[in-house]
């Protein structure tokens, strides 16, 4: 086949991506596909245009996994590996996510939306341990977990300065798992 992989991308996890490209890009060729490799953003689309059976997005973060590269493949009709834009816009905003998983019954941790600036740090209501997170960013980025209550305010307002609203999320502790659902 031939396989447009997109890689890199203007996100703050555009390091990572070009780490988890590059594997691709190997695992593909290894397997006897013929590779073409892409770093986009926004601005650069030139990579779309190169005649490809599908396209393999291995961006990280916003633009990548935040729907809007998704719905520019759409638009383009050009078949791509993941999910499509609607559910890349919800899947990458943790607070919609939430909202889904509790409208559908699913059990989760007791949270928080806070929205402004450092100030709103007053309506933290979600006792320590806690995790503090941006909504819109990747798991590893703007994610602090709180031990002490000290921390989840310094944390919040740092959020809330950066981004002008956080999730406050309680603490689970455990081992965590992602698993890839895989359907037609």
């Amino acid at each position: 086949m031939k396989v447009t992989v997109l890689y890199g991308g203007p996100s703050a996890e555009r390091e990572i991506s070009l780490i988890s490209g590059k594997a691709v890009i190997e695992g593909l060729q290894s397997m006897g596909h013929e590779v073409f490799a892409s770093d986009v953003s926004p601005t650069n689309l030139a990579g779309l245009d190169h005649p490809t059976d599908v396209v393999f997005p291995v961006l990280h973060g916003n633009f990548g996994e935040s729907g809007e590269l998704q719905e520019i493949l759409e638009a383009r009709g050009l078949p791509f590996v993941g999910s499509g834009s609607a559910a890349s816009r919800t899947g990458m905003n943790k607070a919609a996510s939430k909202e889904l998983w509790k409208a559908v019954g699913l059990p989760t941790a007791a949270w928080q939306l806070i929205t402004g600036g450092p100030e709103a740090v007053s309506q933290l209501a979600i006792e320590a341990p806690c995790v503090v997170k941006a909504i819109d960013s990747g798991s590893s980025i703007d994610v602090f977990i709180c031990k002490t209550a000290a921390h989840a305010k310094a944390s919040l307002s740092e959020l809330l300065t950066k981004h002008g609203q956080a999730m406050v999320e309680a603490f689970v502790n455990g081992t965590e798992l992602t698993c890839g659902i895989l359907e037609e």
